[in-house]
């Protein structure tokens, strides 16, 4: 008689490390992707918050700006206003006293000048003759400095008027 004989094959046992390996790399993977998307929202918000500080930096920078313009414009106006301020307070006596102590006799003052910074004054003058002019002039320097003379710049004969006059710039410096 035969007989039959089973042989059976041994079955293969689970790897159950292998299990466990996958399952540790799957949680892995999951850290690593929450961790991935918490970078990525932080990423995002600080994006956001450099967009903001940006703006924020341009407005101050901009307020800075209005503010300089509005301190240079505060500026000019006050050197402005001292300026005038300085022009008012000027001695101005002291250049007008001499004029109104000079020798006035056969002298017409057509205008005058004073430049307040240099000192210097310039006056545009008619006088009937030559000697009425350097009389004039003599007036002028009997109390003045020897650095601070008055003198003739220049002079024109005025022949077309009736009678002859004659027209001089006298400047003091």
């Amino acid at each position: 008689m035969m007989h039959l004989g089973l042989d059976f094959v041994a079955r293969r046992r689970r790897p159950w490390a292998w299990y466990l390996a996958l399952a540790a790399a799957g949680v892995c993977g999951a850290l690593m992707l929450a961790q991935y998307l918490q970078l990525q929202r932080e990423t995002q918000r600080a994006a956001a918050q450099l967009a903001r500080l940006e703006t924020q930096s341009k407005q101050q920078q901009r307020a800075q700006l209005l503010r300089n313009a509005a301190a240079a414009a505060l500026a000019a106006r006050l050197k402005g206003e001292q300026q005038v301020a300085a022009a008012l307070n000027y001695p101005w006596n002291n250049v007008l006293s001499t004029l109104e102590l000079a020798d006035l006799s056969g002298i017409a003052v057509l205008a005058f000048s004073h430049e307040q910074a240099g000192a210097r004054s310039e006056l545009t003058l008619e006088a009937a003759d030559i000697d009425a002019l350097s009389r004039f002039v003599d007036s002028l320097n009997e109390g003045a400095d020897e650095g601070r003379r008055w003198y003739v710049s220049s002079y024109q004969v005025q022949q077309q008027a009736n009678p002859v006059t004659l027209r001089a710039v006298v400047l003091n410096r």
